[in-house]
């Protein structure tokens, strides 16, 4: 169903940091783009997770709203133009919860991974590019699912959580839905009780955990999420459960890896968080082989960031802006403003940061660069400090300072 929208357009003054001091934020530089999009009731609550450009220039936007007299957060999917002018959304079947917060284009098709609310299985939902949502496949021999990404081969890897055995499960999944390879990594029944934050995730999105998975290259895969009784980032290939996994051990759900992006050679860009306090680690040289042990805490090299919230979500990604190879982490701060750092994907070395909104509450969502080099960010704006709605920032290549 499609809502109609009013767009609040506003040009704010962009806050641009002009050192590599991002212990300063200035309100100085040039302008970019907020747009706000309000549905016809001021009550209704979207909030977006990741965003994809469709080939007409357009993006497609994947958001949580709620389902009536549930604890589940429902899907809905919006169409923004190239220009930000709002073209409609869908809120999706009320039986489908909990989207995993990406988006996967695949031939033009667009995908995203969610679960019934009712037996609590997998869902391959199918979404076009008029906002027709499809069940593509129910995959029942996945329940809750958790995180999900990509393989070389277009197959989707998903984490799931058995309750029942207390394990947490990755599964190779193609786009008709078949389960192609599956792994179990044992999770425990000591003191630490996961259940109740892997339970938290699904039903309260201000205590979603970073649960990621995806690939390494070579046959080789990842996830972050609950092995030996904490969150750790675990790498293993499917097959033998006889081989033990290398991994990088968290303690609890306290202190974890909570971003994570290949970047080939054995370098990866990282964020942990330490009791609530954040650090990024834009270039470090990680041994993923199997049988190798070691602690997020013992990785060292990072940029601690007091300004990020607590609890927060960080997203990374590896762009090419005015010419360079870039590393961008997109969070949330105390402040309320959403914050891109941007890292020299080679050297690690910090090139700027960048804030965006004021005056109302934002939260980010996803992050794509257009054809002619313009960042766009999707994010959530608390009208009135209150009222989540989709907002829409732009900002063209000479407003990046890098």
């Amino acid at each position: 169903m499609k809502n109609t929208a009013r767009i609040i357009s506003i040009i704010l003054l962009a806050l641009l940091i002009n050192s590599c001091d991002i212990s300063k934020n200035k309100k100085e530089g040039p302008e970019y783009v907020l747009k706000i999009y309000n549905t016809t009731s001021i009550a209704a609550s979207f909030k977006p997770k990741d965003v994809v450009t469709l080939p007409d220039g357009s993006y497609l936007v994947l958001s949580t709203t709620p389902i009536p007299n549930s604890s589940f957060s429902g899907i809905s999917v919006s169409k923004i133009s190239s220009t930000g002018e709002f073209m409609g959304s869908a809120t999706l079947d009320a039986n489908w919860a909990y989207a995993i917060p990406n988006l996967f284009a695949i031939n033009q098709k667009y995908y995203t991974i969610a679960m019934d609310v009712t037996s609590l299985s997998a869902l391959l939902i199918e979404v076009d590019q008029n906002l027709v949502a499809k069940l593509s496949s129910t995959i029942d021999a996945i329940q809750y699912p958790i995180s999900a990404g990509l393989d070389g081969d277009n197959q989707f890897v998903i984490q799931s959580y058995n309750r029942e055995d207390k394990e947490t499960i990755v599964s190779k999944v193609n786009i008709s839905g078949a389960e192609t390879a599956r792994k179990s990594f044992p999770i425990g029944f000591g003191d630490n009780d996961v259940e109740v934050p892997i339970l938290r995730h699904f039903t309260r999105e201000d205590e979603r955990l970073p649960f990621l998975s995806g690939s390494l290259g070579g046959g080789r895969f990842y996830f972050n999420g609950f092995y030996n009784y904490h969150l750790s980032t675990v790498y293993f290939s499917f097959g033998s459960s006889a081989v033990k996994p290398g991994y990088l051990l968290g303690f609890e759900t306290d202190r974890m890896i909570n971003g994570f992006l290949p970047l080939g050679g054995g370098f990866f860009a990282l964020s942990k968080s330490d009791y609530k306090n954040y650090e990024l680690i834009p270039r470090v040289q990680l041994n993923t082989a199997d049988a190798q042990f070691s602690s997020n805490d013992d990785l060292k090299g990072g940029y601690k960031l007091p300004e990020l919230k607590g609890n927060t979500s960080i997203k990374i990604r590896r762009l090419t802006l005015k010419g360079k190879d870039v590393v961008v982490y997109i969070s949330d701060t105390k402040g309320k403003q959403l914050v891109l750092y941007f890292y020299d994907a080679n050297s690690g070395v910090l090139l700027s940061t960048k804030y965006l909104g004021d005056s109302n509450p934002f939260e980010m969502g996803g992050i794509v660069v257009t054809p002619t080099n313009s960042l766009v960010i999707i994010g959530t704006c608390y009208v009135g400090s209150r009222y989540p709605k989709i907002c829409y920032f732009s900002l063209t290549e000479n407003q990046l300072t890098l």
